[in-house]
């Protein structure tokens, strides 16, 4: 069950950050856009969950420092895609 905690934590802290992007931004609301976020979401969810293995027990601290992991795929993984875009065109 704490797996469970583990992956959604993350996931939310993926879609948390993908949502504050999109309403710091002046854009309208672009599905795909956000359909790509969700896809990191996932990524993030699962590669937490493989990785609570390593993970000390689970409390509050380790839940808000993997909802901030989370985050940090999406930001990540987003910035990863537009280098390899901008070096492609």
């Amino acid at each position: 069950m704490e797996t469970t905690y583990i992956a959604v934590t993350a996931f939310m802290g993926a879609v948390v950050s993908a949502t504050l992007g999109w309403l710091d931004s002046t854009e309208p609301f672009n599905p795909k856009k956000f359909g790509k976020s969700v896809i990191h979401a996932v990524v993030a969810g699962i590669t937490f969950a493989i990785g609570y293995n390593y993970v000390p027990p689970l409390n509050t601290l380790t839940l808000f420092i993997v909802f901030l992991g989370g985050a940090g795929v999406d930001v990540g993984l987003n910035r990863a895609e537009g280098a390899i875009r901008n070096k492609l065109l």
